[in-house]
């Protein structure tokens, strides 16, 4: 099936894929003294559905991924940023709005410490500093933005790959902070650089209204969660005053707000929902079935919003 600029997919269509979707070993490749050289990584490293597929192969300037829990956000969005770690010049970042919440026991830096670990057992972690550095010298580090002062601490930084975790908690203004500092001198140009924002439903938060086009309309049946005819789909805003402008066509929003400088033209950012769920997350649902009949036992408010990822309804 081919892609438009769009991916869009037919609910039909997208049924199809996930049962046709097989999980595949990723095979690392690496160069030396003119020979190549091939590692085949266990299945751990690979995505686990066609959604998780989908986020991992993901170009777009700012990908959202999340909506209920069990999709495998941390531990996907933690694999996503090995892309980049063979370039000696790939910086990652890791941010959530509470270093102490990263940190402690169990935590995000702890799941990476593992993860990492057994991608490349030479990698090193600094303690002190909160960051790894990799072999190839490439770095991905950890920092909390919580405060204004946190963001314009952020000027001048220069990141290749940027994943907030949790982002609903982070203010919408220190995300555009964080937006314009993803550039670097990375050399692999098939690495994206990108914003990545994992999220729960938070009716509250500015990322609710970012993801508005991909749910079900209100007056609809089950209005709120993700529309299964939207999964997936990319989208394109332009911000001008403060003010998101969206648009399905890039160049709709280049003709509607043409920029007057020839130096510097309008340049749509591109966004993707993909609004995984513990049914796009099998390890999870075959190593600990008891998480499914937990969140089948919630009451109708809370089942709806941490299984069916309802965005517009508050705890």
């Amino acid at each position: 099936m081919s892609e438009n600029i769009n991916n869009r997919f037919t609910a039909k269509q997208i049924e199809q894929l996930k049962k046709d979707f097989v999980p595949k070993p990723l095979v690392l490749k690496r160069v030396k003294n003119g020979k190549v050289y091939k590692k085949e990584l266990p299945l751990k490293f690979s995505p686990a559905s066609w959604k998780q597929d989908q986020f991992r192969k993901s170009t777009v300037d700012i990908l959202i991924y999340g909506g209920s829990l069990g999709g495998g956000k941390t531990h996907n969005g933690l694999a996503k940023l090995l892309l980049g770690v063979s370039d000696p010049n790939f910086r990652a970042m890791i941010i959530r709005k509470q270093m102490n919440v990263m940190t402690r026991s169990g935590g995000i830096v702890d799941e990476a410490k593992k993860l990492y670990r057994e991608f490349n057992e030479k990698v090193k972690f600094n303690n002190t500093k909160n960051f790894f550095r990799w072999p190839s010298g490439a770095e991905t580090a950890f920092t909390q933005v919580a405060t204004d002062e946190d963001a314009e601490g952020l000027r001048g930084a220069q990141w290749s790959m940027v994943l907030c975790d949790e982002a609903t908690e982070l203010d919408e203004s220190h995300v555009f902070q964080i937006q314009s500092r993803i550039r670097s001198d990375a050399v692999d140009t098939k690495t994206p650089r990108q914003l990545i924002l994992t999220c729960n439903p938070n009716p509250d938060s500015y990322l609710r209204q970012w993801v508005d086009w991909w749910l079900i309309p209100e007056g609809k049946e089950n209005a709120g969660r993700p529309d299964p005819e939207k999964e997936c789909a990319i989208r394109y805003f332009v911000r001008i005053d403060g003010v998101m402008h969206w648009a399905d066509d890039p160049q709709e929003l280049i003709k509607r707000y043409p920029s007057d400088d020839p130096d510097n033209p309008t340049r749509p950012v591109s966004v993707q929902f993909v609004a995984a769920s513990i049914f796009d997350n099998p390890p999870l649902l075959k190593n600990n079935p008891n998480y499914l009949s937990n969140l089948r036992s919630l009451p109708k408010v809370k089942q709806e919003r941490d299984l069916y990822g309802r965005q517009t309804i508050a705890a």
